[in-house]
């Protein structure tokens, strides 16, 4: 059982379920429990870095067209689950604090799984989600071993908390887009050099609760409708999402760029030798 949580601790998690909120995805590299590669390394450059020298959107021939409110999600989704996997850096800020994280995840299984290098607030971690299962390690949580954390088994208030990071995993990604009142198609634009078409999607906040892309508990801080930034790919590939509302008076903002859709995955949970559900600080 997890005794003595630090603040740095939740505020990691806390950092970590705002993430999951206003991004609506998850992934990452890790050290030990698992690895991720493709062509080109993946694991966790430095968190720190902001994402991946992505340029701004710019006018281009369009891609991933006709998407309307009744197949936006089915048809991303679809084209997800098919490639299999993908990677990810995204960058959320709000109240003068930025989290940065770099990641994969594994679509093809059930529930998918993700893992992610973030950094928050001068602290990196690294954070896995296997079988609905959270790992965590480094930062506050210590390099020793990894931190389990079950949110259906946690009787304490962490279990509770990383329970609202349900929606870091991929397909709650897209359940956020599920609920959609209104898809608008915008125009062509290009994200790192593919070509895409941009939609403003907005979705009611109640609308993310039932699809369960957020936790019943985050839907009071949140404004009535959240209008996310879609950019999808000729394939139906989500390659960019990103947002900005307030949240109780502060501006979040959210950017994440999709990418080696298909590429080698490879996301295990620790080796129970290799675990912990007993919380030493810096341990």
């Amino acid at each position: 059982m997890l005794t003595r949580v630090s603040g740095r601790v939740v505020a990691s998690l806390s950092a970590a379920a705002l993430l999951a909120l206003t991004a609506g995805c998850g992934g990452g590299s890790s050290d030990g429990g698992s690895s991720a590669s493709s062509g080109s390394s993946t694991t966790a450059a430095s968190p720190d870095s902001s994402s991946s020298g992505s340029s701004s959107p710019s006018t281009v021939s369009a891609g991933g067209q006709g998407l309307s409110k009744t197949d936006l999600f089915s048809r991303l989704l679809a084209a997800q689950q098919k490639a299999g996997s993908y990677h990810f850096t995204l960058t959320t800020g709000v109240a003068g604090q930025t989290v940065t994280g770099r990641g994969s995840a594994d679509t093809s299984r059930t529930p998918p799984s993700s893992q992610v290098a973030i950094g928050v607030a001068n602290q990196q971690f690294t954070a896995l989600q296997v079988a609905g299962v959270y790992y965590f390690k480094g930062g506050p949580f210590g390099t020793s071993k990894w931190l389990k954390i079950d949110p259906k088994a946690s009787s304490n208030g962490l279990g509770a908390l990383v329970g609202q990071l349900g929606s870091s995993d991929p397909a709650s990604a897209l359940a956020a887009l599920q609920g959609a009142a209104s898809v608008t198609e915008k125009g062509s634009a290009q994200v790192d050099g593919t070509s895409t078409t941009e939609y403003d999607v907005t979705v009611p906040s109640s609308a993310l609760v039932k699809s369960s892309a957020v936790s019943s508990q985050l839907q009071s801080v949140l404004p009535k409708q959240i209008t996310y930034q879609v950019f999808v790919s000729s394939d139906d590939l989500l390659r960019r999402l990103s947002s900005s509302y307030a949240v109780q008076g502060k501006q979040a903002t959210t950017r994440i760029d999709f990418s080696d859709y298909g590429a080698k995955v490879s996301i295990s949970a620790p080796p129970a030798s290799q675990t912990t559900t007993t919380f030493t600080p810096g341990g």
